[in-house]
């Protein structure tokens, strides 16, 4: 299927958007996804 990253939550706004920060191992490459959440209320 796809690649498989590993992320971890940085922050969750006031509005629910989530970002996310890719985990940097030996083999993953550097960078950030940011998603914005509709399933879920801020804080959840």
């Amino acid at each position: 299927m796809g690649q498989k990253v590993q992320v971890e939550l940085k922050e969750i706004d006031p509005r629910g958007k989530l970002s996310l920060g890719a985990v940097v191992g030996d083999d993953a490459a550097e960078g950030s996804v940011d998603v914005t959440s509709t399933d879920a209320p801020a804080g959840v």
